[in-house]
């Protein structure tokens, strides 16, 4: 079949590619942040009641109303976590997410703290609980968010949409390494390649539907992250790729080195 009839790029919407007007996005980001938050939320509940109920049950001499009006807290441990962008969380390693889920839980801890310390108001907070609750977060929300993953990273609607910039041994290898790890939440339905060699295949049963300039329709459907795989572009050109692309996705990561890749193999 001959390319233009394949691909008609140009024009207006109406003679865009079937391909293109079909593609369907069946990632629901927002059910993702919803259930890896409500993961945070039983966690940090646990996390922050254990430890009162064990104290009081070892020494007797604790007011479990007073610690327990602590409770809007948790409130703030959800809000640092999502400014720390863990909601949905998508393309986040997990040694990354363990730098952001510590770095934001000592934040409100340390908060928590400096707040009970200036305002010594009775009865005094025990240290210990503290103590001993910021650790258990530290281990429990992570393995919470680990056990969301572990159900659910493989449905479907999991994640956010990807479009691949790129259509070549780099980006195969990043597609068929995100299908390996679908904890990362990168659920690619698309490819844009300027070659035209490469409209209408599918790579990993991913379709490449045409070039670059699709990106704004593919936009429209609501996809906001977008992986650049072209590590054989020239500098000139990958900076222009990288300026126009970025006005189209909010979310943009480049793969600049192939050799990378295929260590991930």
């Amino acid at each position: 079949m001959p390319v233009p009839e394949r691909n008609p790029l140009l024009g207006n919407k109406a003679m865009l590619p079937a391909s293109v007007r079909d593609v369907q996005v069946t990632q629901r980001p927002l059910l993702t942040a919803f259930l890896l938050l409500l993961g945070d939320l039983l966690a940090l509940v646990f996390s922050l009641g254990a430890p009162v109920y064990l104290w009081n049950l070892w020494k007797g001499d604790v007011s479990v109303d007073a610690h327990f009006s602590l409770w809007p807290v948790v409130l703030f441990f959800l809000s640092a976590y999502a400014f720390m962008g863990l909601y949905p969380g998508a393309a986040i390693s997990p040694v990354e997410e363990l730098r952001r889920l510590f770095g934001a839980t000592s934040l409100v801890f340390g908060g928590l703290v400096a707040f009970l310390f200036f305002t010594k108001e009775e009865p005094v907070y025990s240290r210990a609980i503290v103590l001993l609750a910021w650790g258990l977060v530290l281990i429990c929300v992570p393995l919470s968010r680990a056990f969301m993953r572990y159900l659910f990273a493989s449905r479907p609607w999991w994640g956010v949409p990807t479009v691949v910039l790129g259509a070549g041994r780099t980006a195969e290898i990043l597609v068929r390494n995100l299908k390996r790890w679908p904890g990362l939440g990168l659920k690619v339905v698309a490819f844009l390649d300027d070659d035209p060699e490469k409209w209408g295949k599918a790579i990993e049963g991913v379709p490449v539907l045409g070039g670059l300039g699709l990106a704004g329709e593919l936009r429209g459907k609501g996809i906001s992250y977008a992986v650049l795989a072209m590590p054989g572009v020239r500098r000139e050109r990958l900076l222009e790729i990288l300026e126009e692309q970025g006005k189209q996705f909010p979310h943009l990561l480049l793969i600049p080195d192939l050799t990378y890749m295929r260590l991930l193999e």
